[in-house]
C-alpha cells in the first residue's frame, strides 16, 4: 500500500515537528545543568537526540536534521555572558560531532544500526562515546580556555559530558524509535542478562587488577583512590544505563546484576571520598606509574593476559541477532486472536500427532487473501524475509514437497511467496535484518530475468554474511540484475505492498503460513505434507 504525497508529507513534517520538540527540550535539560559560562555542561543530551535522528534515517535525510537544530539553539541561546561567537562554535562543533559519529557508524552497519548483539554495541561505544566525543573536547578545549577554564578541565568534563549521554540516553532512544520493544523475548532477555553479567566480571576484573599493581609502588597506592574513582565515574554510566535496560525494558532480576550495580555505587562514593589530590593531575600520575608498570616484566604481563582474556570474552559471545519467527510446533501457531481461542480446545486424549493436526486445522478460522489462485484448489502463501533463519529452513524442507506434491496433483496446488522483510527501512514493525529489504527486491528484479529461484538459493545459503551491499553484487553476480540501485525505490513499493497485506492479516513475524486462509503454524515437513493432504481429501469430499 503506498502512501500519497499528501500522507507522506504530513509524516515527514510530524517527524521533524517531534525532533524539534525533544531537542528543544534535551538543550533545556542540559543548559540547566551548567555551573558557570566557563563550565561545560556534565551531561549534554542534544548530542544523543541529533545522533539518534540521523541513525534512523537515510543520508540523504540528514541534512534536515543538522539544518533543524540551528535556530532551536539560536532561539534558546545560552548562558549568561556567553558570547555569541562561543554559541556558534558550539552549534558547529555539535554538528560536526554527530555527523562524524552517524557517518563512521554507517560505514560499519550500510543500513540503520539495532545495537542487538554485543559487537554491534562495542562498536558504537567505542565510536560515538568515545572517538568522536574525544576529538570534540580537543577541538573545544581551546575555545573553553579563552572563557576561563583550563585545558584540561575544559577538555575532560566537555568529553565526560557527551560520552556520558551518548552511553546512556542514545541506546535507550535507538531502542524505543527502532521499535526493538516489540522484539524482546526469552532468548533475547538471556543473552542481554549474560551480556551484562560479562560486563561486570570484566570490570570488577579490571578494578582488582588496578589494585594489585599499585601494591607494588607506594606512589602508585597514593594514586589508587583516584583511578578507581575514575573507573567507577565510568561504571556508574553503564550500571544506569543496563539497570534501565534490565527493569524497564526487559523487566528481569538478575541478582548477579544488582549485586554488580551497588558495588560500584559504592566503589564510587567510597573513592570519591578517599581521593586527596585534585583530579585534573590524574592523567600526570598515571602516566608515571604507567611507565613504571612497563618496567615491571611481571606486572607488564599480568595486563597483557587480562587484555587477551577480555577480548577473547567479547569475541566468543553468541552475537547472532534475534530471530523473529513464529511458532514452531503445531501446538503453538502464531498468534491471532481467532486461533488463540481455537488452540484453547484441547484435542481429544489418544490422538496420533496427525489425528491432533487435523483437529487443530479443522477447528481454525479461514481469512480471506487476496491472491491468484491460477485455478488451483489449494493456495499456500508463505510471508517470508530472505534473512531469517527458520525462513530458510522451511524453504529448504518444503521445496522437495510441493514439489512432489505439485506432481501427485497436477494444476491444484499453488505456492507464492509474500514479502514480510524484517527490517525497519521498509516493515513499520522493525525488526532485526538490516539487509532483508534489499534482499526482497533482489528476487522480484530476479525474477524479471528468470532467475529467481537461483537467487532465493543463493540469499538463504548466505545469510550469515548478508549485508546490504552484499546482496547487491549477488544480485548482479547471480540474478543477472544490472540496475539495482536505479530500479530499487520504485521495487521497494511492491514489498511494502507486500507487507501492508500481511499487516492485515496480523503476520508480526516471519515465516508466516496460510493454506486456503487458515494460519498454520511452522510444521515439520511431514507434518505440513498431510496438512495440505488434509486440505485436498477435505475439498474433494465437500466437508466444510
Amino acid at each position: 500500500m503506498r502512501e500519497s504525497p499528501r500522507e507522506a508529507w504530513r509524516i515527514k513534517i510530524f517527524r521533524l515537528a517531534a525532533f524539534s520538540i525533544v531537542y528543544f527540550l534535551a538543550v533545556l535539560g542540559g543548559e540547566s545543568l551548567y555551573g558557570t559560562v566557563g563550565v561545560p555542561s556534565p551531561f549534554w543530551f542534544p548530542d544523543a537526540v541529533l545522533l539518534c535522528a540521523l541513525l534512523l534515517t537515510p543520508r540523504h535525510q540528514w541534512w534536515v536534521w543538522l539544518l533543524a537544530i540551528w535556530p532551536i539553539r539560536l532561539a534558546l541561546g545560552a548562558p549568561d555572558g556567553t558570547p555569541l561567537w562561543f554559541v556558534l562554535f558550539g552549534i558547529a562543533n555539535d554538528t560536526a560531532k554527530a555527523l562524524l559519529a552517524a557517518w563512521w557508524l554507517h560505514r560499519l552497519h550500510p543500513r540503520r544500526i539495532h545495537l542487538d548483539t554485543l559487537s554491534e554495541f562495542a562498536r558504537f561505544l567505542a565510536i560515538a562515546a568515545f572517538a568522536v566525543p574525544l576529538a570534540s573536547a580537543l577541538v573545544a578545549a581551546p575555545a573553553r580556555y579563552v572563557l576561563g577554564d583550563s585545558l584540561w578541565s575544559a577538555g575532560y568534563r566537555w568529553f565526560l559530558g557527551d560520552a556520558v549521554a551518548q552511553v546512556i540516553v542514545t541506546p535507550t532512544l535507538l531502542y524505543w524509535c527502532a521499535g526493538g520493544y516489540r522484539r524482546v523475548n526469552a532468548r533475547m532477555k538471556e543473552i542481554a542478562l549474560m551480556a551484562a553479567g560479562l560486563l561486570a566480571v570484566l570490570y570488577f576484573a579490571f578494578v582488582l587488577g588496578i589494585i594489585l599493581l599499585c601494591r607494588r609502588s607506594a606512589s602508585a597506592r597514593q594514586n589508587l583512590p583516584g583511578y578507581v574513582f575514575a573507573a567507577a565515574t565510568l561504571g556508574l554510566a553503564g550500571v544506569l544505563y543496563l539497570g534501565y535496560a534490565s527493569f524497564v525494558v526487559l523487566k528481569a532480576v538478575c541478582l548477579l546484576c544488582v549485586g554488580s550495580y551497588l558495588a560500584i555505587i559504592a566503589l564510587f562514593l567510597i573513592s570519591g571520598r578517599a581521593a586527596r589530590y585534585p583530579m585534573s593531575s590524574l592523567p600526570g600520575r598515571a602516566a608515571r606509574d604507567l611507565r613504571l608498570l612497563l618496567q615491571t616484566p611481571a606486572a607488564l604481563t599480568a595486563a597483557v593476559a587480562f587484555i587477551a582474556a577480555a577480548a577473547g570474552a567479547v569475541v566468543l559471545f553468541p552475537t547472532e541477532p534475534i530471530s523473529a519467527a513464529t511458532s514452531t510446533a503445531p501446538s503453538a501457531p502464531a498468534a491471532t486472536p481467532a486461533a488463540a481461542q481455537a488452540t484453547a480446545q484441547a484435542p481429544p486424549p489418544g490422538q496420533t500427532p496427525l489425528q491432533q493436526l487435523e483437529t487443530y486445522l479443522s477447528q481454525q478460522p479461514r481469512v480471506p487473501i487476496i491472491v491468484p489462485s491460477n485455478g488451483a484448489a489449494v493456495v499456500i502463501v508463505k510471508f517470508n524475509d530472505y534473512q531469517c533463519p527458520p525462513c530458510g529452513q522451511t524453504f529448504r524442507e518444503y521445496k522437495p514437497i510441493l514439489a512432489k506434491l505439485q506432481q501427485k496433483y497436477p494444476g491444484k496446488i499453488t505456492f507464492m511467496t509474500r514479502d514480510f522483510p524484517l527490517d525497519p527501512e521498509c516493515n513499520s514493525l522493525g525488526g532485526p535484518h538490516p539487509s532483508g529489504c534489499e534482499a526482497a527486491v533482489a528476487v522480484r528484479l530476479a525474477r524479471e530475468k528468470g532467475k529467481a529461484e537461483a537467487m532465493e538459493e543463493w540469499l538463504f545459503a548466505n545469510q550469515p554474511s548478508m549485508t546490504p551491499e552484499f546482496v547487491k553484487q549477488g544480485a548482479a553476480s547471480v540474478g543477472g540484475v544490472t540496475d539495482f540501485d536505479a530500479r530499487y525505490a520504485k521495487t521497494i513499493e511492491l514489498v511494502k505492498g507486500d507487507i501492508a497485506q500481511g499487516m492485515t492479516l496480523q503476520v508480526r513475524g516471519t515465516p508466516s503460513f496460510f493454506m486456503n486462509g487458515i494460519r498454520l503454524p511452522n510444521l515439520r515437513g511431514e507434518f505440513f505434507e498431510a496438512a495440505v493432504e488434509w486440505e485436498l481429501h477435505r475439498l474433494s469430499t465437500g466437508a466444510r
